[in-house]
């Protein structure tokens, strides 16, 4: 009998500890574990809080950023439109406004108009900025209708020289007039703050036969530009593929806000380009961008004529055969054929409008072009004011 009263005891014993030891594992009286007491302090099984997983701060968007004729590298914060792009990169540099600024390109010093930034960012984009530089003055004579330029603007108030034609009235002019020229006169009229139509229009609007003359603004050049490649036989550089995000662009809206979302291919947006240039003389990123978002929406060719007409680039007066080309390449890209869709070919004079309407006002979108050609000889000589410089450089 009292050996079994032992037994009793130690069993007691133990079970009283191993309880013990389960209400401290558990956080006690007042834990929250699996074993404890509840509120009203009765033993029991207590159901388990599960812990929220903690949420990952969100790193802010920068972008790198630099001058173009060299210097440091500075960081900005992720920009709402080409505006603040030119502002916040100004504040990062002593002595630089935004107003200094002529335009931006993405990875590349160099004045490469093909790598214009415009109205998307992608996330790994270094931003150089080329600022103003050396003054001159040009007069040429118009010998041809076209003057085989192609005009952009920058969308904060500064129209330059995208590309130059062969054989053209203003590839005959070099060195004097050059790729990446800001123009800040025509014929002693300030036309900085307007847009590349309205100067576009300008340079139409002079006589066959009369002179002009244009101040130009080089941007600042590096001193690594003028180096010339050590040996002609040197095998070319092969160009490196930049890396990718997943096609993820920062893109500048006309409502003044920036958004994230997958960019267009760029071939997309060429091909629609090349049609602007075909049909009307000029090409536009940003209504590149514009156009084929409402050719994407569109089920059929009437419904997109009719979306055309009714959004802000109906007052381009699209005609009919531009419109159908677009709707083309939606359903060339729809049916993967995108690949053999080429420009259409037709006669430029035929179908440029007299007048070009208003456009979306957007003050914050991206370089936007205009172009003409032509393949008659030009004359070229220094404006009387910058005769005292070479190569009618001005101070």
């Amino acid at each position: 009998m009292l050996q079994n009263q032992r037994v009793s005891a130690r069993r007691a014993s133990r079970r009283s500890a191993n309880r013990a030891r389960r209400t401290s594992r558990n956080g006690g009286a007042h834990g929250a574990g699996r074993f404890g007491n509840d509120v009203r302090g009765y033993a029991g099984i207590m159901p388990e809080v599960h812990a929220e997983p903690a949420l990952l701060e969100e790193v802010p968007l920068t972008f790198y950023c630099q001058l173009a004729q060299g210097g440091p590298t500075a960081v900005i914060p992720r920009p709402n439109n080409l505006s603040e792009v030119y502002q916040e990169i100004a504040t990062k540099f002593d002595g630089l406004t935004a107003d200094d600024i002529l335009y931006c390109t993405v990875n590349t010093f160099k004045p490469d108009m093909e790598a214009l930034l415009t109205s998307n960012l992608k996330l790994n984009d270094f931003i150089f900025a080329h600022v103003r530089g050396t003054r001159k003055e040009v007069t040429l004579t118009k010998t041809d209708a076209m003057l085989g330029v192609t005009l952009s603007d920058n969308g904060f108030g500064k129209v330059f020289i995208k590309r130059l034609h062969p054989k053209s009235i203003a590839a005959r002019s070099q060195p004097a007039v050059l790729v990446g020229d800001h123009i800040e006169k025509v014929n002693g009229e300030n036309v900085v703050g307007q847009r590349h139509f309205s100067v576009a229009a300008m340079l139409r609007a002079i006589p066959v036969g009369a002179n002009f003359t244009l101040r130009l603004i080089e941007p600042q050049k590096t001193g690594f530009s003028f180096i010339a490649p050590r040996s002609t036989n040197a095998a070319a550089a092969k160009p490196q593929k930049p890396v990718e995000d997943g096609n993820q662009t920062l893109r500048f809206r006309s409502t003044g806000d920036a958004v994230m979302q997958e960019a267009p291919s760029k071939v997309v947006i060429d091909k629609i380009n090349n049609i602007f240039e075909t049909y009307l003389g000029f090409n536009d990123d940003v209504l590149a961008l514009a156009g084929w978002e409402i050719a994407m929406s569109s089920a059929n060719y009437v419904e997109l004529r009719t979306k055309f007409n009714e959004s802000d680039l109906g007052g381009f007066g699209f005609p009919d055969e531009l419109l159908f080309d677009i709707w083309g390449i939606v359903d060339d890209f729809r049916n993967q054929r995108l690949t053999g869709v080429n420009a259409p070919a037709c006669n430029i004079a035929v179908h440029v409008p007299n007048q070009i309407g208003p456009i979306i006002e957007e003050p914050q979108d991206d370089a936007s072009v205009t172009e003409a050609t032509t393949t008659e000889p030009a004359t070229t000589s220094a404006a009387p004011n910058a005769a005292n410089m070479a190569d009618t450089d001005l101070d």
